[in-house]
């Protein structure tokens, strides 16, 4: 973020009748465990506040707008002298904070109302983040509607939204911002310290948690006391402490165990996807739930945390929620429907595996890895059906090496191309990327450009061949009308 000469720290004690305290004071007021702790000490460090003469800090004062005045001509290395006369009905040149209101005025930051400077009223959160905003000038780079309290028709609405896109100030658990609500001197000291240090209160290193199973990434601050990921592999614990835990997981779609989504909100994750959020709060805790539902999956980040870790970390755990991304979701729900499939080949099942043929482009049967449209055999979804029991001797193919015609039944044709192998238990599987090291050119993906190729994979197990008895089965499926169906069976293996 962009800052008006940020050289300088800020001395300051909030302009009030106290004397200033020792350097680096320690407050009374202020425990190890208080949510502002850290920011506080920091500001403290840097002589940016000093509290009162008996060793208290009062976090719990509101700012006054004489007081958050100073504080920036100080932040900013305001020069306060020469500035021309404000001119402001309640602020004479005998007023204590008299030349940093001339100086915040002239510089456009603060001005007033009805050419009152009401230096004695408390800031309001609105007000803070425009002041923040004007002193440092955010940048805004997401289009992010952060908070439901506050739309574009509002005063302060690129000005908060500035300054929750800088992670400055995070609003509260039930998605508002409270834009009328006083500033507090812990707030503002949290406000400050952020936009200061960015590095050191805002943008923490991240790490990314990315989900095989389920298709779906999310980041969180490297230092979270993260936890294992689930032995099923259906997510993670990204934040366990005490009583506060964060995880994000995924499932199976289920409609009649999917939380009921008429207490959540819609919202919108960084990626422009849409989710739904619920916050609850319970004597302390705050429980929240953000889930997202596609056709065959359904997404959490969710758990519950202090009401003191999300003051002092609320900025992240949004971060952290919103940043889910299921954009390999397609990979993941095509290769559970090819499971499905599979699982009734197996079983020799064609009844049922014909419930997963599509319905419009039938599906088409491919000895080796190359697939020719015009020679392969091909089979409607009712066809198919009946494969199992249909006698007739078809010609699949040519066998590799020798070049005869492979003239046989569909069972015997299932047996030496279609399940030669136990591949629902493959001890390799992908999704659009071959696994099987063939010679014979793969035109899989020319063929079915708008399917996910999943492939079911065998080593070579014999010393001999030198691992050249190795094969695959691939299932091509294709997503039509929020279900996913099998286009086509490729078989492969090496091939002369």
């Amino acid at each position: 973020m962009k800052k008006r000469g940020m050289t300088a720290v800020l001395l300051l004690s909030f302009i009030l009748p106290c004397q200033a305290l020792a350097d680096s004071p320690d407050f009374k007021d202020v425990t190890d465990d208080f949510w502002a702790e850290a920011e506080i000490e920091y500001l403290a460090q840097q002589e940016v506040i000093s509290g009162y003469s008996n060793g208290n800090f009062h976090p719990n004062n509101t700012v006054k707008r004489s007081q958050a005045a100073a504080m920036i001509v100080e932040a900013l290395e305001l020069q306060v002298d020469d500035r021309p006369d404000p001119r402001f009905t309640d602020v004479g040149e005998d007023f204590h904070a008299y030349r940093a209101a001339a100086a915040v005025k002239e510089e456009g930051i603060m001005s007033g109302k009805d050419g009152a400077f009401m230096p004695n009223e408390s800031l309001t959160r609105g007000q803070m983040a425009a002041v923040i905003n004007r002193s440092f000038l955010l940048t805004q780079e997401k289009d992010t509607d952060y908070f439901r309290d506050v739309n574009e028709a509002d005063a302060f609405y690129d000005d908060i939204q500035a300054v929750a896109q800088a992670g400055i100030a995070n609003g509260y658990e039930d998605r508002t911002f409270g834009p009328n609500d006083e500033v507090t001197r812990a707030q503002f000291a949290v406000f400050l310290a952020r936009a200061m240090d960015s590095g050191q209160f805002v943008n923490p290193d991240r790490t990314t948690y990315s989900n095989a199973r389920f298709g779906f990434e999310v980041t969180y601050p490297e230092a979270w006391p993260e936890g294992e990921e689930a032995a099923n592999g259906d997510g993670k614990i990204l934040y366990e402490t005490g009583q506060s835990t964060i995880r994000a997981y995924g499932t199976h779609y289920m409609e009649s165990q999917a939380p009921d989504l008429y207490d959540y909100e819609e919202v919108a994750l960084y990626n422009g996807n849409p989710a739904y959020y619920k916050t609850t709060r319970s004597e302390g805790m705050i429980e929240f739930d953000l889930v997202r539902i596609t056709d065959e999956m359904e997404y959490h980040v969710n758990g519950e945390v202090t009401e003191a870790f999300y003051s002092e970390n609320g900025d992240h755990l949004r971060d952290t929620i919103y940043s889910l991304d299921t954009s390999d979701a397609s990979a993941v729900e095509a290769h559970a429907a090819a499971d499905k499939a599979l699982e009734d080949l197996k079983n020799e099942d064609m009844s049922a595996f014909a419930s997963h043929v599509h319905p419009e482009e039938g599906v088409r049967f491919t000895p080796y890895a190359h697939v020719d449209p015009d020679e392969d055999q091909h089979f409607t979804q009712s066809e198919a059906e009946e494969l199992w029991d249909d006698n007739t001797s078809y010609e699949w193919g040519y066998y590799d090496g020798r070049g005869n015609p492979i003239n046989t039944t569909f069972s015997d044709y299932y047996d030496e191309f279609i399940y030669d192998r136990d591949y629902l238990n493959a001890a390799q599987t992908s999704v659009n990327k071959r696994i099987g090291p063939g010679n014979t050119v793969d035109n899989t993906e020319d063929i079915y450009p708008e399917a996910e190729i999943v492939e079911y994979h065998f080593e070579g197990e014999q010393e001999e061949y030198a691992g050249m008895d190795w094969s695959s089965l691939r299932l091509a499926m294709k997503k039509e009308d929020g279900g996913w169906y099998v286009t086509g069976v490729i078989h492969d293996e090496w091939t002369i």
